[in-house]
């Protein structure tokens, strides 16, 4: 997996977690 790849698959991640309400 490239850098960029990991970058965009971090900020997905992030942004549903922080989406959830826990």
């Amino acid at each position: 997996m490239t850098i960029v790849a990991c970058s965009r698959v971090s900020r997905s991640w992030s942004r549903y977690i922080f989406s959830s309400p826990a």
